[in-house]
C-alpha cells in the first residue's frame, strides 16, 4: 500500500508505489505530491460534446431528459453545452493539449467566462490572455 494524491486529497492505494523510493524512506506529503503523477482529467469540451451527442438522440428532447440520463441537473447540461459556444479553433486547441498540467488547468468554469462572449474576436483575445498567463504560471 502506498499514499497518493488524487486531486486534492490523499488516498491509499493498494500495490507498488509508482515512483522508486527506498523502504526505510519517510514521505512528506510535499514529497508524495511532486513524485505523484498528474492524471489528464476529461476536457470539459469533450464533456459537453457527450451531452450534445445525448441532446441529439432521437429519444431525448429536452435538457431536462438529459440531466436525467447523465445524473445532473437541468442546469448543468446548460451551462456544459453553452461551452460548446467557444469558437472552433479554441475547442480544437483544447482537444488536442497533451501537457496535463496544462490541460487540466483548463476547467469549465474558467471557460465559461469565455463562453459567454458573443463575438468570436473577443473570445480568442480573451483565450489568448489566459494562454500568456498559464506559460508564465506553469
Amino acid at each position: 500500500m502506498y499514499f497518493m494524491f488524487t486531486g486534492t486529497k490523499l488516498a491509499i492505494k493498494p500495490g507498488i508505489p509508482p515512483v522508486t523510493l527506498p523502504a526505510s524512506c519517510r514521505l512528506a506529503k510535499a514529497d508524495i505530491k511532486k513524485n505523484t503523477p498528474i492524471e489528464k482529467r476529461l476536457s470539459p469540451i469533450a464533456e459537453a460534446l457527450r451531452y450534445a451527442d445525448v441532446l441529439n438522440e432521437a429519444s431525448v428532447d429536452t435538457m431536462a431528459e438529459v440531466g436525467l440520463r447523465l445524473n445532473v441537473s437541468r442546469a448543468r447540461v446548460s451551462q456544459m453545452l453553452n461551452l460548446l459556444n467557444l469558437d472552433e479553433r479554441i475547442r480544437e486547441y483544447l482537444l488536442s493539449i497533451e501537457d496535463p498540467k496544462k490541460h487540466n488547468y483548463f476547467t469549465e468554469r474558467k471557460l465559461r467566462k469565455i463562453a459567454v462572449i458573443k463575438d468570436k474576436k473577443e473570445q480568442n483575445l480573451k483565450f489568448r490572455k489566459i494562454l500568456e498567463e498559464i506559460d508564465i504560471e506553469i
